[in-house]
């Protein structure tokens, strides 16, 4: 079995090619620009359009510098947002980078309130394989409550800068009646598919609905006897991606234990995100050099992004930079997939007011953003660049209360983004 350890791991970037499409509902009532929103079709996205890339954003080497996505290095646990996993998002939202984040709540309530511990580091009396699916299903409102909390939270901080939320690490093993490692003893209480597919749907729904810019991420167990069945009562048309995490996973076109990165990817009918970049404990696994040469293979057979180790990183930075020059990325042809700009991320401050126009812009494929302007009722202003990293302006007449203010970006790539705010405060 692949399961997590009760320590957090050191988290990785990826790089991707995005697409962030950043308007607000036009409606006088809609929400101030760090609230939460519901997902109207105009809510942030995150969309590979080819292979994204990370590696470890802390250890003895740090991240790759042309990685796009950040991991942020803790994982969300019993007690939420920390002032921890606050300070990372937005170091990484102010580098203009996309966050991705892991919400391991159920099993961190779970594990809090019964004193009980990861699969593989404790007894079977004191696990999770026997206690998790008893918890669980005797707290959904608590657990639920508590998705939509760390999710508002998120939202809060990065307002409508995109996140991708990769949601419960092994989930799959509150559905196991017996546990092969354990000499096939049984949990007090095992989900049903049914059951743990609508309680994942409570926890996916209620993620967006409390943050718009949260693109989830739905754990893949590749251990599972069926993942078929299991995820048939799940909605995944609610998921961006699905996502493998807990040990090193080689670039192969063979079994991941029981599955194939392909049979993954057609059982849900979504990208798979691979990170291949730590083991047990969450300490660094050493570069897999098996992904060198088979990028292209790896994305025909379903994965969509690939995490990394730092260590070997200039040869990582260099595996990067020839993929991405060979696929439309700081050279060749632009790959197949949005117009450019749908592409930029636009993040409006929380310290915004009538005389105040803020906003963080990131650009495709990291590109250096040259421009950006505000359009107001048809007055238009241009922004300057402040010293930390953010554009923002004074405007020459106040902003009305519940305008909307259109955003344009630049880059140096020759790349246009556009963006319209949400309902803009009164104060």
């Amino acid at each position: 079995m692949n399961h997590l350890l009760s320590r957090a791991p050191f988290l990785a970037l990826l790089g991707v090619a995005l697409s962030a499409c950043l308007a607000a509902p036009d409606d006088s009532s809609a929400p101030e620009p760090e609230a939460a929103q519901q997902d109207d079709g105009l809510s942030p996205k995150v969309s590979f359009k080819r292979l994204a890339f990370g590696s470890l954003s802390s250890g003895d080497q740090g991240p790759a510098k042309n990685a796009d996505i950040e991991e942020a290095q803790s994982w969300v646990l019993a007690d939420g947002i920390t002032g921890a996993h606050t300070q990372d998002l937005q170091g990484i939202k102010q580098a203009g980078k996309i966050p991705y984040i892991h919400f391991y709540i159920a099993a961190g309530m779970a594990k809090q309130a019964y004193k009980i511990d990861d699969c593989n580091v404790t007894s079977f009396d004191r696990s999770l394989c026997k206690w998790g699916g008893d918890y669980i299903s005797k707290h959904v409102a608590q657990i639920v409550a508590a998705h939509g909390a760390a999710a508002k939270k998120v939202q809060q901080i990065m307002g409508q800068h995109p996140v991708l939320v990769h949601v419960e690490p092994d989930w799959y093993q509150y559905t196991q009646v017996t546990h092969p490692g354990y000499g096939n003893q049984k949990a007090v209480h095992a989900l049903g598919p049914s059951e743990s597919g609508a309680i994942l749907d409570k926890i996916v729904d209620t993620i967006h609905a409390s943050c718009a810019s949260c693109n989830v991420v739905l754990d893949v167990s590749p251990w599972a006897d069926d993942l078929g069945a299991y995820f048939s009562h799940v909605k995944l048309s609610s998921v961006a991606y699905v996502g493998l995490v807990g040990k090193p996973f080689n670039a192969t076109t063979g079994k991941i234990d029981n599955y194939t990165y392909k049979s993954i990817s057609a059982i849900t009918g979504k990208k798979i995100i691979v990170n291949t970049a730590h083991g047990a404990g969450g300490w660094p696994t050493e570069y897999d050099a098996t992904w060198d040469g088979k990028l292209d293979a790896m994305w025909a057979a379903g994965v969509g992004g690939l995490i990394e180790s730092n260590k070997s990183r200039s040869h990582y930075e260099g595996v990067i930079a020839g993929y991405k020059a060979a696929h439309g990325g700081g050279g060749g042809t632009p790959p197949p997939g949005p117009e450019p700009g749908g592409s930029f991320g636009f993040a409006v401050a929380s310290s915004i007011n009538p005389w105040w126009i803020q906003v963080h812009v990131s650009a495709p494929g990291g590109a250096k953003v040259t421009s950006v302007s505000a359009t107001v009722d048809g007055a238009k202003y241009a922004l300057k660049l402040q010293s930390w990293g953010d554009w923002a302006v004074s405007p020459g007449s106040a902003v009305p209360a519940g305008a909307h203010v259109v955003f344009t970006a630049h880059d140096a790539e020759g790349h246009t983004g556009t963006a319209k705010s949400a309902a803009w405060p009164a104060k």
